[in-house]
């Protein structure tokens, strides 16, 4: 359980419809913080409602070709949402991917701070680089690139004397325990939606992954429970001022290929988590934004999915395949929440056709045999006097 990067997206883009992250002078925002924090209570009270009453099946609404789509087109949008870092300058907020990008390609020649350019353009590279090269894989890139980049940052001062924005203050030490804060009353309804996307998106990671190991170890899950669970989780961080979380696919594995086989894992990681809060977190303050927004864009291009629209081109399912590239679209141009709906209604829409028209045949037997086929596609399997027999 932790962070997950499309968890983690989707809520910075949904809140950032609410409240700015940042204050005029450049520091956090508390009542963006305080929004965050309430989102994870609000989604651990409806994981644990949905898991207390037996409601695991929701999940199913999103199909497979739904969620393809969806996490495809948040990729995209949470990409060009970090683009602002790498180019120095903030492209106009909208729902619509496709005028951000319009906006975008209007200003880059006029406003980019062409020496952040280049970092994350470098840092791209280099991240490429050590996922593609199979010596350089198991090492781990990003942990290696932000310290590099710190030290460059504070060897040269780029923060001061070449222009380039830096992380700055990291706010350290372990929060108290309290109760979140309630939204503002015109805020309640946009945050529940939210919510709503967040618990459902997360569940479905956390289920899926949680299937893949349990079929690796040879032990069963039990769906309603893990929502029980991810609930009490979210409920119990939120009251030490943690956000939304989840079980995640490229945790796991790490844990996973470490040999970790029991939660002394999750401790021990909370332990080194508690240390470097309560000590290293003033090593922070130097390293440069375009190294971040790099490192982000090269984790959500891990998200989009070329797979699953091929593997159902190939095989026909025009439908589904209708479902995922609708609900890609519409999440590209309505935002990542309406999307979601937008897919449900669609998931809704396939189920109920095909339930309505249902494929069926009417058996014919073969003389001389016990056997019974289609009649339209066998000759020599004849109507039986008298009856009809439909499969």
């Amino acid at each position: 359980m932790g962070p997950v990067a499309i968890v983690s997206l989707i809520l910075g883009h949904g809140l950032h419809e609410l409240e700015e992250p940042k204050l005029a002078d450049g520091s956090q925002n508390p009542e963006y913080v305080k929004l965050a924090i309430a989102a994870s209570f609000f989604a651990g009270i409806l994981q644990l409602f949905m898991g207390l009453f037996k409601m695991g099946f929701v999940t199913r609404l999103l199909s497979h070709p739904v969620l393809s789509g969806f996490t495809s087109a948040a990729a995209l949008i949470i990409g060009f949402g970090q683009v602002k870092h790498v180019l120095g300058f903030s492209p106009k907020s909208s729902d619509n991917l496709f005028l951000v990008v319009a906006d975008i390609l209007t200003r880059i020649g006029k406003e980019a701070h062409w020496p952040s350019l280049v970092m994350g353009i470098g840092v791209i590279i280099i991240m490429f680089t050590f996922k593609n090269i199979p010596q350089l894989k198991k090492l781990p890139s990003a942990m290696i690139v932000v310290v590099v980049g710190i030290l460059v940052s504070w060897g040269m001062n780029l923060g001061e004397t070449h222009g380039f924005k830096i992380a700055g203050t990291v706010p350290g030490g372990i929060p108290a325990p309290s109760l979140p804060s309630f939204p503002q009353q015109e805020q309640v309804g946009p945050l529940l939606t939210l919510v709503l996307v967040l618990s459902l998106i997360g569940y479905m990671e956390s289920i899926a992954v949680g299937m893949v190991y349990a079929s690796k170890n040879g032990y069963e899950t039990v769906p309603d429970q893990e929502l029980v669970a991810i609930g009490l989780a979210n409920v119990v961080g939120s009251l030490f001022s943690a956000y939304p979380t989840a079980g995640g696919f490229g945790r796991t594995a790490v844990n996973a290929n470490a040999g970790s086989k029991t939660p002394l894992a999750g401790i021990i990681s909370g332990l080194l988590m508690l240390i470097v809060l309560t000590w290293l977190t003033p090593l922070f303050y130097h390293l440069p934004k375009p190294v971040l927004g790099a490192i982000v864009i090269v984790a959500v291009t891990g998200l989009f999915d070329t797979a699953e629209p091929k593997r159902l081109w190939k095989t026909e399912a025009y439908d589904d395949l209708m479902s995922l590239v609708v609900t890609f679209f519409a999440t590209c141009v309505v935002g990542v929440e309406t999307g979601v709906g937008i897919g449900v209604g669609l998931s809704l829409f396939v189920l109920i056709a095909r339930a309505s028209a249902p494929n069926y045949v009417v058996l014919g037997h073969v003389a001389g045999t016990t056997a019974y086929h289609d009649i339209k596609i066998m000759e020599v399997a004849k109507p039986v006097a008298q009856h009809v027999i439909v499969r």
